[in-house]
This record gives C-alpha cells, structure tokens and sequence, in this order.
C-alpha cells in the first residue's frame, strides 16, 4: 500500500517522461488485476494450508502445490505485476523508480528471510523444492 501510494503521489506531482499517453495507458489495468489474482491465490494456498502469510511468524508447512509449483513466491510477484501495472497507467519513468525499491528490499529483506526460516524448519525438503522451483519466475 506504501508503494501505491508513493506512485500515485509521485506520478502526479514529480512525472518524469510519460512514455504511454492516454487512453493507451489503461492497459495497466489488464496487469493490475492478474497481479492481484496472483497475490490472493497465493494467500488463499497458505490459509487452505492452515501456515501463516506473515513473513515474520513461524510457518508451520511447506506449501508446495498451485502457483507454489511455478514461483516460490507467487504473492511477491503478484505485486510488482500489479505495481507494474500502475506504472503503466501513470507510465512515468519516476513511478517506475518504487518499483526498483520494493523489489530490491522485498528481495533483500523479506525473502531472505522467509528462505531461511524455511530452511531452518524443513531442512532437506525445502532445499529440494528450491533446486526444482524459481525464486521469483
């Protein structure tokens, strides 16, 4: 929500290059909504699965089936696609900026720690599902 929030605020009122002009720009919205779909299917797999979505909380399973199958983290990538599909919508090259930040410390920070509290609770099993399955695609 904070980086929505920061696009929105820095695409209007610091626009650097607009590169897709009206009403070409609302094709962001055709990457918003799959973004979102992607992050709620991939809670809805950890609430069925009875394992917390809080980066910080101890998992109590491996979820390895649904979109967990293709991503290790398919509710990260969820949201930067939705984030990139606001980027379209206001297609100013300092939006696309919070972009570059939340995957960088989302990346640095949260799954970071997220792989290793995994490792520490599954051991071998969660070094196996990461040979087979991407971090982000």
């Amino acid at each position: 929500m904070i980086c929505i929030g920061l696009m929105v605020l820095i695409g209007l009122l610091f626009p650097i290059c607009i590169i897709i002009n009206f009403p070409y720009n609302l094709i962001g919205i055709l990457v918003i909504v799959p973004g979102i779909a992607i992050s709620a299917a991939g809670e809805n797999l950890f609430k069925h699965s009875n394992t917390t979505v809080m980066t910080f909380d101890e998992p109590t399973c491996l979820v390895l089936h649904g979109l967990y199958r293709f991503s290790r983290n398919p509710m990260y990538l969820g949201f930067v696609l939705a984030l990139l599909g606001l980027w379209i919508v206001f297609s100013s090259i300092s939006s696309f900026l919070v972009i570059i930040v939340f995957v960088i410390l989302v990346d640095f920070f949260y799954i970071r720690f997220e792989e290793a509290a995994l490792n520490k609770k599954f051991g071998k099993e969660y070094l196996e599902y990461t040979k087979r399955v991407r971090k982000w695609i």
